[in-house]
């Protein structure tokens, strides 16, 4: 019997057609995705949201001035798990609009209590150098193997929680990181922030 209400997948920005018009292939592919974002999506709802710490202080204003912290979730499907965090509010006191057409129509949660965020502190393992290639899109860089592979083996060893950045304005390009100290946003905003005066 044919389902009379077809999951429909996004193909391009503004597109979607049924999953059922893709080829036997691509549909198994796209439901092993969607079972993997449904996973990711149950273990980020029961958990609070963690911010690196350079971005608490933004953060912890937008809890005060700005209705709290939007979440969006990316519906791309070629980048699932993905999640960015918006001010609720525009400064106009509106409801903040989609950061990007991967993501979801409406946030997928707002946050307006503080206690709900966690800061996380990434101290820097190992810096070093590593190869890049245009490639991607226009003007876009991207590792090479070598790098790839390098930078992987260097994730894994620096352990559990570990990524990488770049420091685009150093030789030692790659900078590896690692979790070092989480607390809640409320015990780093009094250590970190200091009190307004009030005339």
């Amino acid at each position: 019997m044919r389902d009379p209400y077809p999951i429909k997948v996004l193909v391009a920005p503004g597109k979607t057609v049924p999953i059922t018009s893709l080829p036997d292939e691509e549909q198994a592919q796209i439901e092993k995705q969607m079972r993997l974002v449904s996973e990711i999506e149950g273990a980020h709802m029961s958990n609070k949201l963690i911010v690196f710490e350079e971005n608490a202080g933004k953060f912890s204003e937008w809890l005060k001035t700005r209705g709290g912290l939007a979440v969006w979730r990316s519906i791309d499907l070629s980048d699932p798990g993905t999640s960015c965090t918006t001010p609720a509010l525009t400064n106009t006191g509106t409801p903040s609009n989609k950061p990007h057409w991967k993501y979801g129509d409406k946030p997928e949660r707002i946050i307006t209590d503080a206690s709900e965020v966690e800061v996380q502190r990434m101290v820097e393992v190992k810096r070093f150098h590593v190869a890049v290639k245009p490639g991607g899109g226009f003007m876009q860089m991207v590792l090479t193997d070598a790098g790839t592979a390098r930078v992987r083996r260097e994730v894994e060893k620096a352990g559990k929680g570990s990524s990488y950045i770049f420091d685009y304005g150093d030789y030692n390009n790659c900078v590896i990181i690692k979790p070092d100290k989480v607390q809640p946003l409320p015990e780093w905003e009094a250590e970190h922030l200091k009190p307004q005066l009030t005339a």
